[in-house]
């Protein structure tokens, strides 16, 4: 662009350009300014040539960013509740999800497992509710709160809590034992109970619990 710009402003000024015919020279003129108007364009409304690929460009870093899955909180979420019975905090929606101990630096005096598809939680206020698609996985913890041992084998589950009342609706195989301060945990593919701090009761997934302190 900028040679053709040149090339026919050197015509014009050039002695040499002079003794063309008149006829010729208005050619020239008007090969001049039809180069020179989309410089003026640009300068006026530099968005016209703008390439197609920057005018895209952030629409799409945005819409990555939106839609940015939460698998290493899904992960840590169902990790940390099989290794200390801890709830989740917060919103998230995953969909694959997988990971262990060793991505999750809160996690201490803890080893866990876990692989699941699919996880949302949604909590306003002292309301939550929480989707899990199926996950299995195995979990150990030795904390302040007690020992812990739990496998788990989930095909489905959905729940609701408000403040302390949590109850589910779903169908699983956990199996493990826990024991501590706060109280006592047992569990046979997916029926068992729970005594102390948490009392509750669960058959095959289905069930219950209270958090009394």
């Amino acid at each position: 662009y900028d040679n053709l710009y040149f090339k026919y402003e050197f015509w014009l000024l050039h002695p040499r350009a002079c003794s063309h015919t008149h006829t010729h020279t208005h050619t020239q003129l008007f090969s001049y300014f039809h180069f020179l108007l989309p410089s003026c364009i640009y300068a006026l409304c530099p968005t016209v040539f703008t390439p197609a690929s920057e005018l895209i460009a952030p629409s799409t870093q945005l819409l990555l960013l939106t839609k940015e899955p939460h698998s290493d909180k899904a992960a840590r979420a169902v990790g940390r509740e099989l290794c200390f019975n801890e709830e989740p905090s917060g919103s998230f929606d995953a969909d694959d999800y997988e990971g262990n101990e060793e991505s999750d630096e809160a996690v201490k005096g803890g080893t866990y497992a876990v692989k699941g598809s699919g996880y949302v939680r949604k909590e306003i206020g002292p309301m939550c509710s929480e989707t899990k698609g199926p996950c299995v996985g195995i979990g150990v913890g030795l904390s302040e709160s007690g020992a812990r041992v739990m496998t788990k084998a989930e095909l489905a589950s959905t729940s609701v809590s408000v403040g302390p009342a949590k109850a589910t609706l779903g169908l699983s195989a956990d199996t493990g034992v826990g024991v501590g301060p706060s109280g006592v945990e047992a569990k046979v593919l997916g029926t068992g109970f729970s005594l102390g701090r948490e009392v509750g009761v669960s058959f095959l997934g289905t069930g219950f619990k209270f958090k009394l302190w």
